[in-house]
């Protein structure tokens, strides 16, 4: 087996010292410049002298004078850097060809690991996308495939901007292609500037968008044949389902939560404010009854756990409760019972 071909070692490119500055601003005074005559008229001794010299013949900046070895003439700085750095660019570029040709390369197999990683998980009902990268590419796949419909069920609050910048182009293409579009996000994304805007943005297109303060699985529904749903055990996993009585059971899942759903207002006055915060804090008080812990209602809610917690303050001082339990005691007494 022959052995790899190794790269020849460069030699890094030489520096400009004062020194070199000082022999150099002399050079162009003369025509004819020996280390000899520098020394004598830099008052340097005979090895500083040929050290300058060397330095400058180094960066181009000299040259010897035909027949006269041992005498050298001043060289432009534009010819200086054109002779200097000309085999050094020449390099770059074609070191840039090598990068292109590999890259031209391997973006030729791609499509093939694509497909077939498409084509693996088709042939199975129901898939597991461990890895986020796959998550992402499954979900741009079905959704360049969508003709009619796709559902999204988004819980968790106000999406990152950079979550939102991700998903834009996908779901402006899905729209201008007349497909229709409905998303469910929870109340609290509705205090959310950038997520007023992009839902302002995205409804002018043609989306529908609604919000509801109870806690819901993330889910998409790609007409009404593929569902990808979030994973438990996998933050940034998901489940590909393609059982058409699931995806089917995953759609009315959605249409139930979507009929006592409220629209999505993008501009937000005080009145529907206070409106929306009631809502929330509504749900608190039904799972405070249920004795939930601050984290599991702020996470089912999509708030922070701060704001859970001044909740829950609120409530608890409004009812002169000493403790949660009493609390929650309180509020059993006076919600109306069931039946």
């Amino acid at each position: 087996m022959p052995e790899p071909a190794v790269a020849p070692q460069r030699l890094p490119l030489p520096n400009l010292t004062d020194g070199a500055v000082r022999a150099y601003a002399y050079a162009v005074t003369v025509a004819d410049l020996t280390p000899g005559r520098l020394a004598d008229e830099m008052e340097l001794s005979a090895g500083e002298a040929e050290q300058w010299v060397q330095e400058l013949l180094e960066l181009k900046l000299l040259r010897t004078v035909t027949g006269r070895t041992d005498t050298y003439t001043a060289v432009a700085p534009d010819t200086a850097r054109y002779r200097l750095l000309s085999p050094a660019l020449e390099e770059v570029r074609q070191r840039q060809e090598e990068i292109d040709r590999v890259h031209t390369d391997l973006a030729r197999l791609s499509s093939h690991y694509e497909e077939s990683m498409v084509e693996r998980i088709r042939r199975e009902a129901i898939s597991t996308l461990s890895d986020l990268n796959d998550v992402r590419h499954t979900i741009t796949d079905l959704a360049g495939r969508s003709e009619f419909e796709v559902l999204t069920a988004q819980p968790g609050g106000a999406r990152r901007e950079e979550v939102l910048q991700e998903s834009l182009p996908r779901t402006e293409q899905l729209l201008r292609r007349g497909v229709q579009m409905r998303t469910l996000y929870q109340h609290s994304a509705r205090f959310s500037s950038g997520m007023s805007a992009y839902v302002e943005h995205v409804t002018q297109l043609g989306a529908e968008v609604r919000t509801l303060a109870s806690a819901f699985q993330r889910l998409i529904v790609f007409d009404r044949r593929f569902a990808v749903i979030s994973l438990r055990s996998e933050p940034q996993g998901a489940c590909l389902v393609k059982d058409l009585d699931l995806v089917a059971f995953i759609a009315e899942t959605f249409e139930s939560l979507w009929v006592s759903a409220a629209p999505f207002p993008t501009t937000l006055d005080r009145s529907r404010l206070s409106l929306t915060s009631a809502e929330i804090r509504s749900t608190v008080i039904t799972m405070l009854v249920s004795g939930e812990e601050d984290k599991v209602i702020a996470k089912r809610l999509g708030i922070s756990l701060r704001t859970c917690q001044r909740h829950v303050s609120e409530i608890m001082n409004e009812l002169g409760a000493r403790n949660r339990l009493h609390a929650g005691y309180l509020l059993h007494r006076l919600l109306p019972s069931e039946g």
